[in-house]
């Protein structure tokens, strides 16, 4: 037996290893075929670029001087090439799109266009600002033309998600036209989206400097700013975009943001109120303003902030639900319920729309709805130590102390500072007759400030 297990043994092995060796050689099989599609989808870009190249030299719109190369009026093609990445990269650290008012031309038709950068080449350069070695393009009649191709590349690399490709696209445009503004913005916000935020304030200094009269990119750079942490400089530069554009709609709501960011609530409001005068459908403003509103105590005109919102939006899960635990508060549990059961609707993966909306169902006396709800909070949150307070708490109405305890336990292992999760724990161990634990909870509660805990452990606790 010992030998026939042996030989078994051997076996395995063997067909182990012959079954490694087949994986490897199947492995080194793919990696031959993606080096040879590799190899083909670059003489096939190769081509495509000899083939726009040619195009563009039959077909160049305009040309320039031989002896002066300088750019004409932009055509629409190229005032949309870089303002369709001002929209996109404009709304980056908003929390929903914003209804912007600056409307270029439309972006022209883009080709999918990468120049090789030639280490080669005699004509090599360094772009100090990127670290990118640059070949700049032939200097010749059809220059722009070749510089709006690279840059519409940039662009399809930006729309793509490939934001290291797009700014590199982007440099070799700026190494044959160092003064195009829309370029520098381009290249701005793709380093923006690649996570270089100095070298996309860098480029919008400069987007800046050669046109300081595009509102756009004063709150793009303030953006960047406010990422940086440097708050009062991305104000200035937002109070210049709103200068340069009174109506400038992302302008107002990023200033707004910000200044209740720093706890200027007053002028949040005011900046909020203008773009809603400007437009009654701008549902993000609508949001922010009620939630300034709330937060200052002006609780009914929150809500009707919202319920604004919700007449144009009726599928906002955010503005249901807070528009219901306002009326919570209010003590309107009815319509409270309806409004958590309108967010969730929408979503149902919210646990702390479960919770209030359990919440409101126990102040019902539907006390089985509430424990069901809380349940359910704890599920798709199992961090949720409230949850599990407030399910302790509709156990013990519902005489399951035992569950209770349970509940309020857990509670107290997620949050071991929970003073309430004790306070409640000594109730309900109170309730079933074990004064001794109840009154080790109530003091635990009262170290960690329940006044109401230090009172019953002084009214009902022996030291």
């Amino acid at each position: 037996e010992l030998e026939q297990q042996r030989l078994l043994a051997q076996q395995a092995a063997e067909q182990k290893a012959a079954l490694q060796a087949e994986q490897q050689r199947l492995a080194l099989e793919r990696k031959a075929q993606q080096e040879e599609a590799k190899r083909d989808a670059h003489a096939k870009r190769q081509r495509e670029l000899e083939e726009k190249l040619a195009a563009s030299k039959r077909n160049a719109a305009f040309t320039t001087s031989s002896n002066n190369h300088t750019q004409s009026t932009p055509t629409a093609k190229q005032n949309g090439l870089a303002t369709v990445m001002k929209t996109a990269v404009n709304t980056l650290r908003q929390k929903a799109p914003v209804q912007a008012t600056y409307n270029p031309n439309r972006l022209g038709a883009l080709q999918e266009i990468k120049l090789a950068l030639n280490s080669n080449s005699q004509f090599k350069s360094t772009d100090a600002s990127s670290g990118l070695d640059v070949t700049p393009l032939p200097q010749a009649n059809d220059a722009v033309a070749n510089v709006r191709s690279v840059a519409s590349a940039g662009n399809i690399s930006f729309l793509k998600g490939d934001y290291k490709q797009a700014v590199k696209d982007f440099t070799v445009a700026i190494a044959n036209n160092t003064s195009d503004p829309l370029l520098f913005a381009s290249r701005a916000k793709s380093r923006l989206s690649a996570g270089d935020l100095t070298g996309a304030a860098e480029d919008f200094d400069r987007a800046i400097e050669l046109n300081p009269s595009d509102p756009g990119n004063y709150l793009a750079r303030a953006q960047v700013k406010d990422m940086l942490g440097d708050k009062q400089t991305a104000l200035a530069d937002l109070g210049q975009a709103i200068k340069l554009n009174p109506k400038f709609e992302a302008g107002l709501l990023k200033r707004g943001s910000l200044q209740a960011e720093l706890g200027d609530k007053e002028n949040a409001l005011k900046d909020y109120s203008a773009i809603i005068a400007l437009n009654p459908l701008n549902t993000e403003a609508l949001y922010a303003r009620a939630l300034i509103r709330e937060e200052s105590g002006y609780k009914t005109d929150a809500i009707s902030d919202l319920s604004k919102l919700i007449t144009i939006a009726p599928r906002h899960a955010a503005a249901l639900y807070r528009r219901g635990r306002l009326k919570d508060e209010q003590g309107d549990y009815k319509s409270a319920i309806l409004d958590y059961d309108s967010s969730l609707s929408v979503n149902a993966t919210q646990p702390n729309v479960y919770n209030n909306r359990g919440l409101a169902k126990s102040a019902l006396g539907e006390i089985s709805g509430a424990i069901a709800d809380f349940e359910k909070a704890a599920n798709l949150k199992p961090s949720y130590s409230v949850a599990y307070n407030n399910l302790g708490s509709a156990k013990h109405k519902k005489q399951d102390y035992i569950g209770a305890i349970e509940a309020y336990t857990k509670a107290i292992e997620l949050n071991p500072n929970y003073s309430a999760a004790y306070a409640n724990r000594g109730i309900t161990l109170e309730a079933v007759g074990n004064l001794a634990s109840a009154c080790r909870d109530w003091r635990k509660a009262a170290t960690l400030g329940d006044t109401d805990a230090q009172g019953w452990a002084d009214a009902q606790c022996r030291r």
